[in-house]
């Protein structure tokens, strides 16, 4: 198991590897395989940020649509001829293991199509949705073959996302210091007139919208945070200062964003990050606590003294300016009670199937009047919009996903408690940090709505979500 992040499956108590179709031939892919693989998974996420998987991009745009339609095929082909030729015969042609979430995907699915049956009348409009929720489903299914037959690691998951987060990083980071210097530049007297920092310099980059920035940067700093702890703990100085500055400024990016959402799904991913850190180095008790600082030098408790007051602070002062901007002229005209308020009516009329996937938008024009307000196809929130469009189903099937998802991380958790596999611990920290903040983010916010944000949503999650093969020590399950 703890070869699960850095390129392998084999468990370490596994005595006899899988093997192929002869019995003889370990399950190892020749080297150049990952290479391809992982130069196609780049391209994809680099590509998706850059416009193939955004709103006004890929979403919208005729011409991005088409090239969207020809990667996809492209990318189907490849992974349909991968399998056809048994990647070098060294695996059995068209082998399929079990695959992580199944259950929870069969049962989102015959949601879906309950609630189609439920609102025929909508079939045009559910339909939309129900490409979109397709897609991902492949996507998922791509990945975990992918895993399973060794042509991607977990870590080459997280390592596109982070390769990705790096290009988005780029133009916000022009935008901060281009607002910032116009801001700066303006008289005082003026400036105390004029429309709030928070609103003036609201960063957005490549995603378009603030709320999309700040959740994949969200998903972006437990992920650096756990690669510079790994450097760090394997004294190598320059990749500790490479993710460090990478994660100093994801979190710069993430403040001049000025999304609230993002700000507490990002504590929250910190947060969920020093926890498991915690928890990995054994610190479970207010006896171990006390037995750590007693070993500790005078000059090492002033310092952790020290950084625990200048956290205190931070928190407070974060919590001052928090509220602050809520109560904005702009932030005060936030639409999300009333969308709430919609989703529980729309909820109450069909409250076992719902009005239909990818229906809430048009359910909102009967409960206000747009113009002037905007038009929104969610109601601000996961759960309010799965009550909303798949009712009491939906909740279920929502339940019961994030249960199997816990499950999942847990077993890999336990499986990777051995001191030869602590990096590997530290990685999957982070990224199940990551996923945490996704989730928080998520519960006052619906960016999933644009493609990107889900996809990178996906490849985390595959990567911290085992396969039964990571889990017990045998032969991966076959179909």
């Amino acid at each position: 198991c703890g070869e699960h992040w850095s390129g392998g499956y084999r468990c370490s108590h596994q005595q006899t590897p899988p093997t192929g179709s002869r019995g003889s031939t370990p399950l190892t892919m020749p080297i150049r395989v990952n290479l391809w693989a992982r130069t196609i998974l780049f391209f994809l996420c680099v590509y998706s940020v850059l416009g193939g998987a955004t709103f006004s991009g890929g979403m919208l745009t005729p011409r991005y649509q088409i090239v969207n339609l020809i990667l996809i095929s492209a990318v189907g082909l490849l992974w349909f001829v991968a399998h056809w030729r048994g990647y070098g015969r060294r695996v059995p042609r068209w082998r399929w293991g079990a695959v992580p979430l199944e259950l929870a995907i069969g049962l989102w699915v015959v949601t879906i199509g309950v609630s189609l049956a439920a609102n025929l009348e909508l079939w045009r409009r559910i339909a939309i949705g129900m490409w979109y929720v397709g897609l991902y489903i492949l996507v998922w299914y791509a990945l975990q073959d992918a895993l399973a037959n060794r042509t991607l690691t977990p870590a080459a998951l997280t390592e596109g996302i982070l390769l990705a987060g790096g290009v988005v990083m780029v133009l916000p980071t022009v935008q901060l210091v281009q607002r910032l210097t116009a801001y700066l530049a303006i008289p005082g007297d003026i400036r105390g007139a004029m429309t709030p920092l928070s609103d003036l310099v609201r960063l957005s980059g490549t995603l378009e919208n603030p709320n999309r920035l700040a959740v994949f940067l969200v998903l972006l700093l437990p992920l650096a945070l756990a690669r510079m702890v790994n450097a760090l703990r394997a004294h190598r100085r320059v990749g500790g200062a490479f993710w460090a500055g990478y994660s100093a400024l994801a979190g710069v990016l993430l403040i001049f964003a000025f999304s609230r959402g993002g700000w507490l799904s990002g504590a929250g991913a910190v947060i969920a990050f020093a926890a498991l850190l915690l928890l990995h180095s054994g610190f479970t008790s207010p006896a171990r606590v006390r037995a750590w600082w007693q070993e500790q030098s005078g000059h090492a408790k002033a310092l952790v003294g020290a950084s625990a007051l200048i956290i205190l602070i931070a928190g407070v002062g974060a919590v001052l300016v928090f509220f602050r901007i809520s109560a904005t002229q702009t932030r005060l005209g936030d639409q999300r009670g009333m969308f709430y308020t919609a989703a529980v009516a729309l909820f109450q009329e069909k409250p076992l199937t719902g009005t239909g996937l990818y229906t809430y938008g048009q359910g909102l024009l009967r409960f206000d009047s747009m113009p002037p307000r905007q038009v929104h196809s969610h109601a601000h929130s996961v759960p309010f919009t799965v009550a909303a469009e798949l009712g009491l189903l939906g909740l279920i099937a929502l339940t019961v996903s994030g249960g199997f998802v816990v499950w999942g991380v847990s077993k890999q958790w336990r499986a990777l408690n051995s001191p030869e596999h602590a990096g590997e611990r530290i990685l999957l920290a982070g990224g199940i940090a990551g996923v945490v903040g996704f989730c928080l983010h998520h519960l006052t916010d619906f960016t999933a709505v644009t493609a990107v944000i889900p996809l990178a949503g996906l490849v985390v999650l595959a990567a911290i979500v085992p396969a039964p093969l990571h889990l017990s020590g045998g032969k991966p399950a076959e179909r």
